[in-house]
């Protein structure tokens, strides 16, 4: 959901922009120098100006005139008014995404190491997800994902039943995962596959199997 809007407020841009005359106040008195903006903003953190206007100000009774940056150039110093997360909140949160980015990009490329490391290494009773049509024969419509849990490894054979049920999208596969629905005692199919492995790593490196979840002894 984005969470738009905008806003204004003023702040003294200069605290003495000398004296004149006020038509209200009908003689000559001290002014300063107001700035009124405008900014906008996405989840309140996006931040940025999208209007300025100057106000000389008389500080007797308030009142005042508009006035042309280029009029008063000699009197604005070089610091902006604006606050900071007003002008550039933007870079705030732009930094935060690319943060955001980069933490994610280092968790994916861990994760991938470890799955690699998993299929390199295996272990009995390790899960995992593919795609079971390019696996099995049992799934004709692809693509067919679901979870393989490995039974045993007798020298190069890789042996896996498959799970008795299969979704089009990986989500279904990821929840099955995350609720441990595998340990059900007929959650897996008496079919069993055996995979060299050679294939094994081919079906990795193709994307058939996707990701490897390795058990704990916590259940």
């Amino acid at each position: 959901m984005l969470v738009w809007g905008s806003g204004g407020n003023s702040v003294e841009a200069v605290r003495d922009a000398g004296v004149g005359p006020c038509s209200v106040c009908q003689g000559n008195q001290p002014f300063r120098i107001l700035l009124n903006y405008r900014y906008a903003h996405l989840w309140y953190l996006f931040s940025w100006v999208t209007k300025r206007q100057y106000v000389c100000q008389c500080t007797r009774c308030n009142n005042g005139h508009i006035v042309e940056p280029r009029a008063i150039a000699d009197k604005l110093g070089k610091t902006d008014p604006i606050p900071f997360m007003r002008r550039r909140g933007w870079l705030v949160g732009l930094a935060l995404l690319v943060a955001l980015g980069g933490a994610i990009a280092v968790f994916a490329h861990q994760h991938d190491q470890d799955v690699a490391t998993y299929v390199d290494q295996p272990r009995v009773g390790d899960i995992y997800r593919a795609d079971l049509s390019k696996v099995s024969k049992g799934f004709t419509q692809a693509p067919a994902y679901g979870l393989m849990r490995l039974e045993a490894i007798e020298g190069d054979q890789f042996v896996f039943r498959i799970a008795d049920k299969a979704y089009t999208g990986r989500k279904g596969v990821g929840k099955d995962v995350t609720n441990r629905a595998y340990r059900n005692a007929q959650y897996f199919s008496a079919e069993v596959v055996r995979l060299p492995r050679q294939q094994v790593h081919r079906l990795h490196e193709q994307s058939v199997i996707y990701d490897v979840d390795r058990q704990t002894a916590t259940p």
